[in-house]
C-alpha cells in the first residue's frame, strides 16, 4: 500500500517569510500530515498576485523578508527542514500563463497567444452555469503551447522543475492542469522523473470539462483534485466522476482551498448557527479525508478562520483568534486514514441503500477487493444514527453530523457451490509439476550450486498467451523469481541456481499476458493485410495501463515511447509497438 497524500497547505501570505516557514513544519508533522504544499514564492508582477509569475527563477520580497543569503539557499534550507519532519514538499507550477509584464513575455513574445489586434492575450473563463459570463485576468499573460514554439515553452519549464527539484522539492502542484496539452505535460512529466522517479505531479481540475480532464489519461500524474466539497449527499454527480477519473490517477478532496471562501463564511452565509461550526467542520474533513486516497487542508482549517485566503499581499496579515483547535481531531482522522489501506487507493466505489435520508453510507474496497470500509455520515444535526449491521459491521451509533469509517470483516469463505476447476479463477491450470514428492509434503534432494529445474503443464482455455515465473526461497528469505520459458505442447520450464544450503521453497505463478496476445493478434491481421487502426489504440492503452504499476526505469521508458506514439503515423506506430524495447 502506497499512503495517500495528506497535504497541508502552507499558505504564504499567512505564514510569513521563508525563515517563518520552517516553525510551523513540527506542528503540521503532529497533525499527522506527509506532505506540506506551498503557493507560488516567486517573484510577482505588477498586480501582486501570487498566480501573476514575473520571474521563476527569483523570490518574491514579501518571503525574503531581512533574512541573509540567496533566495536559492533560503528555499532549499526550508525544504531541508522539512525532510527532517518527515515531510515531502511541494511547490505550485504555474506553466499555462506569466504575468503580463514577466521576463518570459518581454524576451519571447512569441510564446504567446494573442488576441485579433496582435496583443499577448488573457486568460479568461466562462461560467458554466451562464454561458454570458465572461472573467477575463487582465494582469496575466496566457502561453500558446499549440503554436510553433511549444517545444521551446517545455524546454523552458522543465529547467524551472529541474531547478526545484535541486532544491529539495519533491512534487508539484499544476495549476489549472487541463489548460496544458497532454503532450506538453507528458514532456515536463517525463524530464521530471527521469531526474527523480519519486517526484509527484497533482493536476489541479477542479470545474473542468469532463472531455479536458480525461484528456490528461497516461500523461503520469499522480493525483487529480476532485469536487468532495461541493456534493450534497444526494446527487449522482460526485460517484459519477470518482468512477470516471479513477482510473486516470488516484484524487485529492479537501473541505476548502484557496480558492474557495473559508467553510465558516459559507456557514454564516447560510444562515448556520455557530454552535454547529465545529462539528460541520470535522464532518468535512472527515469525509473529504475518508472519500479520497488524498486530502488537503489549508492554514487555519484547524482553528476556523473565517478571512479568506488572499493571493495579494497588500498588507501585513492579520492572525484571527482561534474559533477552535482541532489539531487533535485531524491527527486521528490522518492516523485512521494511514491504517486502512481502502483509504489510500481508488478502487471500486458504492452508494449503499440505508432507508434514511440523513444517514448516507458509501462502501470503498481496494482494487483486488482486499480491504472494504463502510464511510456512514449522519447529516441530521440533533440525533444520532444507527448505522447499518450487515456485512459483518457491528451495530453502532452514528453522532448528530458524525462520521464513521468502519472496516467490513472478511466473510469466512464458505464450500463452493460447483465443481473446484469451473470457478473463473481455476480457468489457467498448473498440473504436472516437477520436481516434487506427495505434493510437496516431502523435500526432493539437490546439491548446493546446482542449476535447479521446474516443469509444469501450464494452460487455459481460449487463444489468449500465457506468462508464468517460477518464485523461490532459501529457508526465510526474500522470495525471488525467474521467467517459466514455453518447451512444447503445455509444458514450460524454469531454472535457478541453489546458491546455499537449507531448505528450498518454490511455487508457480501464471497469468494471462495480454500484451503477448495482443502481438499475435496484430501480426496476424498485419499479414492478412486487415485494417490495425483499433489495434494500434488497443496496443496504446496496454502502454498506458502499464505505467501505474511500472518500475521506474520501465516507466520511463513506456513514457518515452508513449510521446514518439504521438509523432508517428500509423506504420511506424505499429513497428514501435512491436519493438524488441517495447516488449522488453
Amino acid at each position: 500500500m502506497r499512503d495517500g497524500l495528506r497535504v497541508y497547505n502552507l499558505f504564504p501570505t499567512l505564514a510569513g517569510t521563508v525563515k517563518k516557514w520552517a516553525d510551523h513544519l513540527p506542528r503540521i508533522a503532529a497533525m499527522g500530515f506527509n506532505a506540506v504544499y506551498v503557493n507560488p514564492f516567486h517573484y510577482p508582477g505588477f498586480s501582486g498576485s501570487l498566480y501573476a509569475v514575473k520571474d521563476y527563477y527569483r523570490l518574491n520580497p514579501l518571503f525574503r523578508g531581512a533574512a541573509r543569503g540567496d533566495d536559492d539557499r533560503l528555499l532549499h534550507d526550508f525544504t531541508t527542514a522539512a525532510q527532517a519532519c518527515r515531510l515531502r514538499v511541494i511547490m505550485d507550477l504555474v506553466v499555462n500563463h506569466t504575468s503580463k509584464d514577466s521576463e518570459l513575455a518581454a524576451g519571447h513574445p512569441d510564446w504567446f497567444a494573442h488576441d485579433q489586434n496582435g496583443d499577448i492575450r488573457s486568460p479568461f473563463a466562462i461560467d458554466p452555469a451562464d454561458r454570458r459570463r465572461k472573467t477575463v485576468w487582465g494582469d496575466l499573460a496566457e502561453l500558446d503551447y499549440t503554436g510553433l514554439h511549444g517545444g521551446e515553452i517545455v524546454g523552458y519549464f522543465n529547467d524551472v522543475v529541474r531547478h526545484y527539484q535541486g532544491l529539495g522539492f519533491a512534487g508539484f502542484r499544476c495549476d489549472a492542469a487541463y489548460k496544458i496539452p497532454a503532450k506538453a505535460w507528458r514532456g515536463l512529466i517525463g524530464a521530471a522523473k527521469a531526474v527523480d522517479p519519486a517526484v509527484i505531479f497533482l493536476a489541479e481540475t477542479v470545474g473542468a470539462p469532463k472531455e479536458a480532464v480525461l484528456a490528461l489519461s497516461a500523461v503520469g500524474f499522480d493525483y487529480l483534485y476532485n469536487s468532495v466539497k461541493w456534493w450534497d449527499f444526494k446527487s449522482p454527480w460526485l460517484l459519477e466522476q470518482y468512477e470516471l477519473f479513477r482510473h486516470i490517477a488516484p484524487s485529492i478532496g479537501f473541505p476548502e482551498s484557496h480558492d474557495t471562501p473559508r467553510l465558516a463564511a459559507e456557514l454564516r452565509a447560510a444562515g448556520i448557527p455557530e454552535s454547529e461550526f465545529e462539528p460541520r467542520y470535522r464532518q468535512a474533513y472527515a469525509f473529504a479525508a475518508a472519500y479520497s486516497a488524498g486530502v488537503l487542508m489549508p492554514m487555519g482549517y484547524e482553528y476556523g478562520w473565517e478571512r479568506r485566503l488572499s493571493v495579494v499581499m497588500d498588507r501585513e496579515p492579520e492572525v484571527e483568534p482561534k474559533r477552535f483547535d482541532l489539531s487533535l481531531y485531524i491527527a486521528e482522522i490522518n492516523a485512521m486514514k494511514l491504517a486502512i489501506p481502502a483509504l489510500n487507493e481508488e478502487g471500486p466505489l458504492r452508494l449503499v441503500p440505508s432507508g434514511d435520508d440523513d444517514l448516507i453510507v458509501i462502501e470503498r474496497q481496494t482494487e483486488c477487493g482486499d480491504d472494504r470500509v463502510r464511510i456512514i455520515v449522519n447529516r441530521d444535526t440533533a440525533r444520532e444514527r444507527p448505522q447499518p449491521g450487515e456485512g459483518g459491521l457491528e451495530f453502532a451509533t452514528v453522532e448528530p453530523l458524525g462520521v464513521r469509517v468502519v472496516r467490513i470483516a472478511k466473510a469466512t469463505p464458505r464450500k463452493a457451490e460447483m465443481p473446484t476447476e469451473w470457478r473463473p479463477e481455476a480457468r489457467i491450470q498448473i498440473e504436472d509439476v516437477y520436481p516434487q514428492l506427495d505434493g510437496g509434503r516431502y523435500p526432493v534432494k539437490r546439491i548446493d550450486g546446482e542449476m535447479f529445474e521446474v516443469w509444469a503443464d501450464i494452460f487455459c482455455d481460449g487463444h489468449d498467451r500465457l506468462g508464468a515465473v517460477v518464485k523461490y526461497r532459501c529457508e526465510d528469505g526474500v522470495w525471488r523469481e525467474t521467467p517459466l520459458e514455453f518447451f512444447d505442447n503445455d509444458r514450460w520450464v524454469g531454472r535457478f541456481r541453489l546458491d546455499q544450503v537449507g531448505l528450498w521453497r518454490y511455487t508457480i505463478e501464471a497469468w494471462t499476458d495480454r500484451f503477448e496476445s495482443w502481438r499475435e493478434e496484430i501480426e496476424k491481421k498485419r499479414d492478412a493485410g486487415q485494417s490495425l487502426t483499433l489495434e494500434l489504440r488497443e496496443g496504446q492503452a496496454l502502454l498506458e495501463a502499464a505505467l501505474p504499476s511500472a518500475e521506474r526505469d520501465d516507466a520511463s521508458a513506456i513514457r518515452a515511447v508513449l510521446r514518439d506514439l504521438d509523432r508517428g503515423d500509423d506504420a511506424a506506430r505499429l513497428d514501435l509497438l512491436l519493438s524488441a524495447a517495447v516488449r522488453e
